[in-house]
């Protein structure tokens, strides 16, 4: 440094070297984790299913109730129980781990239920 107190021109550079290199490591981790969820939730067997008319009472799934939601949503919604009723197991799971993004989610998913 300077008398003035300025950063010298190196370790700016090497500031902005450690920043790119912190970006690349978080795109390559949104990446990957991209990559796996959609291999892990995939179906087995959905691209052959497709070409049926009709569904069997195998891939049927019960209804849910919109109230039932909203009571869990409500009860145990910024821990996201509601995800696990609703069969958003994934969903569920990140919902639990972030604490619904600190109650931003507990928000959006009031609007998003129905």
């Amino acid at each position: 440094m300077d008398s003035l107190g300025d950063a010298e021109p190196s370790e700016d550079q090497d500031d902005l070297f450690t920043a790119l290199i912190g970006l690349a490591h978080a795109v390559a981790f949104g990446l990957a984790i991209r990559w796996f969820v959609t291999r892990c939730c995939r179906r087995k067997g959905h691209a052959e299913e497709a070409h049926e008319g009709t569904a069997t009472v195998e891939q049927l799934q019960q209804k849910k109730r919109v109230f039932t939601s909203y009571a869990l949503w409500l009860m145990g919604g910024g821990i996201g129980i509601h995800h696990f009723y609703l069969g958003r197991i994934l969903h569920g799971l990140v919902a639990l781990w972030s604490l619904n993004l600190m109650g931003i989610g507990w928000f959006i998913d009031g609007v998003m239920i129905p």
